[in-house]
């Protein structure tokens, strides 16, 4: 009887070691990362994090803007340094180029908004409160706590990538690279709890409250938000998947802001700055159009890129007509935008016009060097081409660029092979294998292996 004891002596003994109070809600509880492993997991997924989300939108002075905003929030919220005392560390505020109606958080002060998002508020307050809303996520840990309760997964992740290093002890990033898809699979995928949804609601009323703006905005940005749902379900998928919106937290939202700033004018003691917003934002408002423009030339090209329709059939030939046409008017109305180049490389890619793919492709890349997308399609171009070593160059930025996307990895290990260097290719092949094992490139890679 006295080994079971001392485990579990021992096992209550680490237990109490992993103990630490919430900044945010002053409670202790069980915390198996530490502020420094928090920081570390989204330093690793935030690079795929930001290429799976249509890359960061490319305007100096807005993404200043929000940055401004974002950390008047911080200043006053909970947990305004990681690890705490540690004036070093500064939260991260970026600004997605993706249409989508969102915004999240990753653990360690990583903060994601979409210029689709801000095209539907109409002050900064209202910007304030969504902002606010995911530093309170960050502030009460609540993505780390859904990390450890998907632990079980995690470890399983983990054993694998070990024993695949265990097997090649030469391969070096397979537990690295496995680590990032992990995670930043995870991240995009979180679904917050009603209470971590409400709570968050409230720390962003309260933040937004000690920097000076109307907590009201809060319930505005809610009320859009449900107004909107009904009218374009698809383009608010990924926000309602981790932030419903409902009744209950509209109303809840206005109970909080009865009790916590009952009493005062509201009008007087706070500001909203709706006129500096719209002028701040009113390029964005104008570039949606084409953005518009280019998603009616995407979902012309789904099928062809899907591979539903054949693009030398004549269904086929008039899809492509009209995402070109599509892609186009994009182009005339903001020739500046690399996703729009990106797309119309993409199709005539897919059409086997090789001049005209690369000549989009090579313009995207100029415009935009740290979007993966095109980095990876002129990658496959100059590798189609027979031009080996332009194709490796633009893999390797690629891969680092998009750790978690088994894609560059693939073709790295296709070009070692048709080097004859057996033991580079496998080398590739194996990360390609860990970073998407049940993908088109995972299970190529694998099969590959096979015959080497």
């Amino acid at each position: 009887m006295q080994r079971p004891l001392a485990c579990l002596a021992l096992f209550l003994l680490l237990l109490t070691g992993c103990l630490a109070r919430n900044p945010a809600t002053g409670r202790t509880e069980l915390s198996l990362y530490s502020d420094k492993d928090e920081i570390s997991l989204g330093a690793q997924a935030a690079p795929s994090v930001i290429q799976e989300s249509g890359g960061l939108y490319r305007d100096a002075g807005l993404s200043t803007y929000v940055d401004e905003v974002g950390q008047k929030l911080v200043a006053v919220s909970d947990r305004p340094f990681l690890p705490p005392g540690d004036a070093s560390f500064r939260y991260k505020f970026h600004l997605l180029n993706s249409s989508e109606v969102n915004a999240f958080a990753l653990p360690g002060g990583k903060i994601f908004i979409t210029r689709g998002i801000l095209t539907r508020l109409g002050s900064e307050s209202e910007m304030a409160a969504v902002l606010g809303h995911e530093i309170g996520h960050v502030a009460a840990r609540h993505g780390v706590h859904h990390m450890q309760s998907a632990m079980g997964m995690d470890l399983l992740i983990s054993l694998g990538a070990t024993l695949v290093k265990a097997q090649n002890p030469d391969l070096v990033g397979v537990d690295q690279i496995a680590g990032a898809a992990r995670v930043g699979a995870f991240a995009l995928q979180m679904k917050y709890s009603r209470d971590d949804e409400l709570q968050s609601d409230e720390l962003g009323m309260k933040y937004a409250g000690k920097a000076g703006y109307d907590p009201r905005g809060m319930t505005r940005v809610q009320e859009i938000l449900k107004s909107l749902q009904a009218q374009e379900p698809g383009l608010f998928e990924s926000l309602f998947r981790s932030h419903p919106p409902s009744d209950d937290r509209i109303e809840a939202t206005r109970k909080y802001i009865a009790k916590r700033f009952g009493g005062q004018d509201l009008d007087a003691a706070y500001v909203s700055h709706a006129e500096r917003f719209a002028s701040r934002t009113a390029a964005l408002r104008k570039i949606q159009k084409a953005y518009d423009r280019h998603a009616e030339g995407t979902k012309a090209m789904a099928p062809i890129s899907e591979k539903k329709i054949d693009v030398a059939s004549p269904e086929g030939k008039k899809a492509a007509e009209a995402a070109h046409a599509a892609f186009a008017d994009a182009i005339r109305m903001d020739a500046s935008q690399a996703p729009f180049h990106t797309s119309q490389g993409y199709l005539y890619l897919l059409q086997g016009d090789s001049p005209n793919a690369g000549r989009a492709l090579k313009r995207a890349v100029e415009l935009d060097g740290e979007l993966f997308e095109p980095l990876f399609l002129l990658g496959v171009h100059e590798f189609t081409g027979g031009r080996l070593g332009a194709s490796r160059d633009l893999f390797v930025r690629g891969s680092l660029l998009y750790p978690a996307h088994p894609g560059p990895y693939y073709y790295l290990g296709r070009i070692s092979e048709q080097e004859g260097k057996r033991a580079e290719a496998v080398r590739h092949y194996r990360r390609a294998e860990a970073a998407g094992p049940e993908t088109p490139y995972g299970r190529e890679a694998k099969e590959r292996m096979k015959k080497l």
